[in-house]
């Protein structure tokens, strides 16, 4: 018989391995990073109902970034989500039926090109992460400095 004390560590393992297989997404390829749970729960309450079907890390310039695919049960339409490590939502680019493009770009894509087939189309959000800093500097002058998050300074205004 297993005391209660023994079943502790074996429960403990077995939660492991079950979070590590939830956690782990699998492709047609065997490339796929295992995904951090902060990422895997930033997903699905973003976008709920959906599978996650493909995770790919990039570590460009030092920085973690992911894609994330998902699309819902009931559809061939896929979602990418790119998120940064810290779990913020740098980007998101929907899949869109040709047919659900709103009538202004529908309008625009026949006005420019009549005739045309639209073959697929996506909606993409962007988000652009800058710093905006208020110094005094050497001088006694107030200055704003915008940044890129990576430290690019882009605009100096003179106050």
């Amino acid at each position: 018989m297993i005391s209660k004390r023994s079943r502790s560590p074996l429960t403990f393992v077995c939660l492991a391995a079950t979070a590590t297989i939830i956690l782990t997404v699998a492709d047609e390829g065997d490339n796929n990073p295992s995904l951090p749970a902060s990422l895997f729960d930033k997903v699905q309450r973003l976008l709920p109902g959906t599978t996650i079907h493909k995770v790919e890390r990039d570590d460009a310039d030092g920085e973690k970034r992911w894609e994330i695919y998902v699309r819902p049960a009931d559809s061939k339409l896929e979602t990418k989500v790119k998120l940064l490590e810290d779990t913020t939502v740098t980007e998101i680019e929907e899949d869109v039926a040709p047919e659900n493009l709103p009538p202004a770009v529908l309008q625009s894509i026949l006005k420019t090109f009549p005739n045309a087939k639209i073959d697929d189309a996506m909606r993409r959000h962007r988000v652009e992460i800058t710093y905006r800093v208020d110094i005094e500097d050497a001088k006694g002058k107030e200055k704003e400095i915008r940044l890129t998050r990576h430290g690019k300074i882009r605009s100096v205004k003179k106050d």
